[in-house]
């Protein structure tokens, strides 16, 4: 995907807003030969911004403005990453920001050698938790193209797409499409301005987002209410089916923000105060996307 786009892309096509490998090579052992891509430092995932392991309490919202830019950026390039600028830094001033790198010894469950197969050490993620907020661009990259696809020709079989961000044709009947793409976006979108996905998939179970859609949207269309039923989600039988609507759950982001704990560390930059609202406004253009 990424040598299509590098032949197919033009000057406004968002390209900047994708990952770009700037450099491959390759390892040789005895699990075969492994290729390796090096590309530019992106940044924390959106999930780390979000649900940041410092804070318990407070606001989880981007903010609004902030969520606008890298919808825009997400909308042309088309999961987020958000990029800061490190291109001038030394590799000292790199172990400074973000701490030596930890590598780890591997053992075996049963206490015996792990084997020529095993990986020598293992290496701990970047944690960008104490990052300066100053380094941050406010800009994403698109770094995962695993799923991506040509609108003229979409996957049989559209698997790849989160249960949370699925739209019902996909568990269903197995149907990718731009459509479901565009509520994979907008699920996106909603999880970005509010700090918690818009349907829930606890243990993977895709049936829990079934009904949750159910509870939202009311009952589905007659092409799929057998398959609804075929997967025991009861479509007719769900409490509340179509009471709680988009709009309400757009207008009450911010609601339930706790105060921040006494001591903790200050809230970012990039995100809202707690109890921050969206506006009449944002409302109404968000549950329009969803």
């Amino acid at each position: 995907m990424l040598r299509y786009l590098d032949h197919h892309s033009g000057p406004d096509s968002g390209r900047n807003n994708i990952v770009s490998v700037t450099n491959t090579f390759k390892i040789e052992g005895p699990n075969g030969t492994h290729t390796c891509y090096v590309s530019h430092v992106g940044g924390p995932s959106m999930a780390q911004l979000i649900r940041t392991a410092w804070q318990v309490a407070g606001s989880r919202q981007l903010r609004g403005a902030l969520t606008q830019r890298l919808a825009k950026q997400l909308t042309e390039a088309k999961r987020p990453s958000p990029s800061f600028g490190t291109d001038s830094w030394s590799l000292d001033e790199v172990y400074r920001q973000l701490g030596d790198p930890r590598q780890e010894e591997v053992f075996s469950a049963s206490g015996e050698a792990p084997g020529i197969h095993a990986p020598k050490y293992l290496v701990q993620p970047t944690s960008f938790s104490k990052l300066e907020p100053k380094h941050f661009s406010q800009d994403m990259v698109l770094i995962d193209l695993g799923e991506a696809f040509l609108a003229a020709s979409p996957p049989r079989k559209g698997e790849g797409t989160p249960n949370k961000h699925a739209s019902p044709e996909l568990p269903l009947a197995k149907q990718a499409s731009m459509w479901s793409e565009n509520r994979a976006f907008g699920c996106t979108m909603f999880e970005m301005r509010s700090g918690f996905p818009l349907f829930e998939s606890w243990l993977g179970n895709d049936s829990h987002v079934l009904e949750q859609i159910v509870r939202t949207l009311g009952k589905p269309p007659e092409s799929l209410c057998a398959a609804f039923e075929k997967r025991g989600t009861a479509v007719t039988n769900v409490k509340g089916a179509g009471r709680y609507s988009l709009v309400d759950q757009v207008s009450e982001v911010g609601a339930e923000d706790e105060p921040p704990l006494r001591g903790e560390a200050p809230t970012r930059p990039w995100m809202e105060a707690p109890d921050t609202r969206p506006s009449s406004e944002e409302v109404r253009c968000l549950a329009g996307l969803l």
